[in-house]
This record gives structure tokens, sequence and C-alpha cells, in this order.
């Protein structure tokens, strides 16, 4: 009968039932529950419990989010401009501007306002194979 580490288990986290009984047969052997693993503590070393860390809500729902279009070298310029037109409902005018912007320099925040939303228009942006990522709005 095997015997197992579970700090040594911890920092692996595994994924699945049958990479955790592969790191730890015993498991399999002795019919631990599974609930009881998850009541086993996370470890940064042996014998250390984990550290509480004091952390900022700094990806609150409520703050301002924006979606930028990034520069890629596949897409024509009529494409990005057709895509910001019917994703984001834009004026042809608008869209061109944008995506003029995103072909000099780089990048361009198409998009301001709640997170939720926001990641509906990263989605479908990179749906239609744009390179868009979703950024906080850091002015306040």
């Amino acid at each position: 009968m095997g015997s197992c580490n579970f700090a040594d288990m911890a920092h692996k986290a595994p994924r699945f039932w049958g990479q955790l009984y592969s790191l730890c047969p015993a498991l399999e052997q002795n019919s631990i529950s599974r609930t009881a693993i998850f009541m086993v503590a996370p470890v940064t070393s042996v014998g250390s419990p984990l550290a509480e860390t004091d952390t900022k809500d700094e990806t609150a729902l409520s703050d301002v989010w924006g979606v930028v279009v990034l520069n890629d070298p596949v897409n024509l310029m009529s494409y990005v401009t057709m895509v910001l037109e019917r994703v984001l409902r834009m004026s042809k005018s608008k869209a061109e501007e944008h995506m003029m912007e995103v072909h000099q320099k780089g990048r361009s925040l198409v998009w301001k306002g709640n997170r939720e939303k926001a990641e509906g228009y990263v989605y479908q942006l990179q749906e239609w194979h744009l390179s868009a990522i979703l950024e906080r709005d850091e002015t306040d």
C-alpha cells in the first residue's frame, strides 16, 4: 500500500480523478472519499499553510472596460471595417476611422462600457477572426 503526500499533490492541481489516482494510487485502494481530498488546505511548502493575501477587487463588474482591436497581418482593411460595422453597429465612416487607427497605431479602442457586454463584443470580434482584447479603463 503506497503513501501519499497531499502537500505535494496540491501544487499539481489535477483536473481529472484519473490523474489524481495516478498521482496517489493509495486513494483508489483505500477508497478515500473525494470530499475529503477537497478539505485538505493548500500549502506553499510541506507543513506551512498558505498565507492569506490581502487583495483588492480590481475586476469589479461595475468598472468601465474597453474593447481593443489589435493589428494583424491577416485581415484586409475592408474586412475589418465590415466586421466593426456588423458587430458594433458602427457607421461606415466610424468603422473606417477605427480600422485606420488599428492599421497605423497597432490598436484601437472601439467600445467602452460594462464588463459583461465588453466580453460579449470581444468574443464576437474573435469569432470573426479579429484580434481583440478586453482592457480595464484606467482613467477615473
